[in-house]
């Protein structure tokens, strides 16, 4: 699943919804940074600079996303 096409402000599976969002909360178990940043990136659909801003990370913290993305997917291809 790529998220760049998966767009959550239009209506979307029920399905495709609640495995993002419990992916999001298994992630936040292991690392509550990588949720966060992965929670503003994919439902508030916020690119780098914005999640940032609104995290109060740096940029250079972004491998979080990386990380985040990376995890996420394999969580929800997996099911």
């Amino acid at each position: 699943m790529d998220f760049t096409g998966f767009d959550l402000t239009a209506p979307a599976a029920d399905d495709q919804l609640l495995a993002v969002h419990e992916a999001l909360d298994k992630l936040a178990l292991k690392t509550s940074q990588a949720s966060r940043v992965g929670q503003a990136a994919i439902l508030r659909r916020h690119d780098n600079e914005e999640v940032s801003q609104v995290l109060g990370i740096s940029l250079s913290q972004q491998e979080y996303w990386t990380f985040s993305r990376v995890w996420l997917l394999n969580e929800i291809e997996g099911k």
